[in-house]
């Protein structure tokens, strides 16, 4: 008997493994048929395209298009008021500005068209997609630059979206997509503990004390930027603002 209980246990073990392993593969399956979507989505001709007219305004230029598809009558002046997207001067004089995820939201819904800010994969993107419910994704175009995007379109090999930064529509290789979606450079060529590039160091923005204190470094002047690298991608990466309901829904 004594003999027999390592046996049993191990067999037991296997089991729960095998048991865990197959929960696993159900899980996905289902997942997978949750987002179920066709292998191509046309995007829409009708969609009505805008050009930022500056560099920090692709959100707010998003959101206007996104609410002109649904047929809202809002400028691009109100949308960016609403979001509360402006400039701002930095210590050594730098113009620096963002529009956050969550001020899109408030100013969609403001608008007439409810959104909601969740966290994606391509299949869950193109699911969306597909039914109509175009996301507004927030990507990389560089190391030091965010940009939103409205995605309205794919096949195979390729996200179709409207580009503000041109007012028309682009394309990006579904690989190139991701890693700009995911943040996934910008730990490429990190630099650890240099001085803060946004206060150049000083550990202050503007010249008030405590309010002026740098955001970027907490006020330290010096920082890690592979941590501010991996802290921004698990904050923002594969984030998408999407319409609770289609334009034909929404009808």
């Amino acid at each position: 008997m004594d003999h027999k209980c390592p046996i049993n246990i191990m067999m037991k073990i296997k089991f729960t493994i095998i048991l865990v392993l197959l929960a696993a593969i159900l899980i996905c399956l289902i997942n997978k048929r949750k987002y179920n979507h066709p292998v191509v989505y046309v995007p829409p001709s009708d969609f009505p395209y805008i050009q930022q007219p500056d560099s920090i305004s692709c959100g707010p230029a998003c959101a206007t298009m996104l609410l002109n598809y649904y047929g809202k009558d809002v400028t691009f002046e109100e949308v960016k008021k609403a979001t509360k997207t402006e400039w701002f001067k930095t210590k050594d004089g730098q113009s620096v500005g963002m529009t956050d995820p969550e001020m899109l939201q408030i100013a969609l819904f403001q608008f007439g068209v409810p959104c909601k800010v969740e966290r994606g994969d391509l299949n869950k993107l193109k699911y969306y997609v597909s039914r109509g419910k175009f996301p507004i994704v927030l990507i990389r175009s560089s190391n030091i630059t965010w940009h939103y995007i409205v995605v309205f379109g794919y096949d195979g090999n390729n996200i179709y979206f409207a580009e503000p930064g041109e007012g028309k529509i682009s394309s990006l290789k579904n690989e190139t997509f991701l890693n700009a979606w995911k943040f996934s450079h910008d730990t490429d060529n990190i630099k650890v503990g240099n001085a803060c590039p946004v206060c150049q160091g000083d550990g202050q923005i503007f010249d008030v004390p405590f309010f002026g204190k740098c955001d970027i470094c907490a006020g330290t002047g010096r920082i890690d930027y592979m941590k501010m690298a991996i802290k921004t991608a698990d904050i923002y990466g594969n984030t998408m603002i999407v319409p609770v309901a289609s334009k034909m829904e929404s009808e």
